[in-house]
């Protein structure tokens, strides 16, 4: 405090800005009109239009949002939050939403490991591809023709030609 004196001088107030009330919560009112979602529709609609603005880099702020706000995120809200870091070549919030979606109970699907393994192959990481199939393999996880595409095409951007012949 005698600091703070010292740097306002001794007949002026001390800085006002560092000793005024700040508010460290915000009312209801004001919440209510920076809240851009209430629901799973209309978080899956703000989703959806982020990836369609290419702006994937907003997506993990969007989901603190959404779990901030008590709103449980379904299949398709993960499905949405892969592909759009499928899109922008998030791998490591791809797999951020795939263990969330684990934690939550929801056993990924084979659209939602051919979504990974898709974008595996966006950033040039066929090893992690190839693990993606083993445990699709392991967790006994339907595979589709779709997924070799997707496996080939994540093997042949990093130029594993032999991984190629191998699937």
């Amino acid at each position: 405090m005698i600091h703070l004196r010292n740097l306002s001088g001794h007949g002026r107030r001390v800085l006002p800005g560092l000793l005024g009330h700040r508010p460290y919560s915000a009312d209801t009112a004001e919440y209510a009109r920076r809240n851009y979602a209430n629901n799973v529709s209309e978080y899956n609609t703000v989703i959806g239009s982020l990836i369609a603005q290419r702006r994937g880099n907003l997506l993990r702020d969007v989901y603190d949002d959404m779990m901030l706000d008590a709103v449980q995120p379904l299949r398709d809200t993960f499905h949405l939050l892969i592909v759009g870091a499928m899109k922008g070549s998030r791998l490591q919030d791809a797999f951020f939403f795939r263990d969330e979606m684990k934690a939550m109970g929801l056993p990924p699907d084979v659209n939602l490991y051919n979504f990974l393994i898709s974008a595996c192959g966006r950033t040039k990481n066929s090893a992690t591809a190839i693990k993606l199939l083993e445990e699709m393999k392991k967790h006994e996880v339907k595979l589709k023709g779709e997924t070799y595409i997707c496996l080939l095409n994540a093997c042949a951007a990093t130029g594993r030609t032999d991984l190629v012949y191998a699937v």
